[in-house]
């Protein structure tokens, strides 16, 4: 299967895509453009062996749901923003998210056991509980855009200067733990810091 594509604009329950791999991995035949499309609707892919490992599943959906239980990486490419209800990666691979936005919000879970995070965009709005990014890999946050600057630290009404930014409550949903954690790129414009 080349794409998938749904008109069902579910958020909830089973999702307007589900796809299910108990042995094996969730992965593109060809790589040419958006593999799964949802449009308005919930993603759901579990996996024993990896989703998008070799090549990134590309998907235009608004919310995603994916766990990896065994082997292999989460490699996700969304072509526009995207809200993580839930990113587990169970297999101590590592997990990556680049979307155009990035949004979690209260009960959502990004958590790579002991592989790296990578998340990728030119916004991101992390409103999920304290604690709720984990992981004991490096982290990895930056612009999508090359020379998208960053802003990292301050309040919701005074925030440090910069296109990406991320406040101190967002910044507490980073739970303690990581090997390391960077912010920005090689590709990044200029970084504000407000401590």
């Amino acid at each position: 299967v080349d794409s998938i594509t749904s008109t069902n604009s579910t958020t909830t329950g089973n999702g307007a895509i589900k796809l299910i791999s108990t042995n094996g991995a969730i992965a593109e035949s060809v790589d040419a453009g958006v593999d799964i499309s949802a449009v308005n609707g919930l993603l759901v892919l579990n996996s024993a062996t990896g989703i998008g490992a070799t090549s990134a599943i590309e998907t235009t959906v608004d919310y995603i749901n994916a766990v990896n239980s065994t082997s292999g990486s989460i490699n996700i490419i969304e072509t526009d923003a995207i809200e993580v209800d839930q990113l587990t990666q169970l297999s101590g691979g590592n997990l990556r998210l680049t979307a155009n936005s990035i949004t979690t919000s209260t009960g959502d879970v990004i958590n790579s056991g002991s592989g790296n995070i990578i998340l990728m965009a030119d916004t991101m709005a992390l409103g999920s509980a304290s604690n709720s990014i984990e992981g004991t890999g490096s982290l990895s946050i930056y612009p999508r855009t090359s020379g998208q600057t960053m802003g990292i630290g301050g309040a919701s009404g005074a925030p440090a200067t910069g296109d990406l930014n991320l406040i101190n409550t967002e910044l507490n949903t980073l739970k303690d733990g990581f090997s390391s954690i960077t912010f920005g790129s090689s590709t990044t414009g200029a970084m504000g810091l407000s401590v």
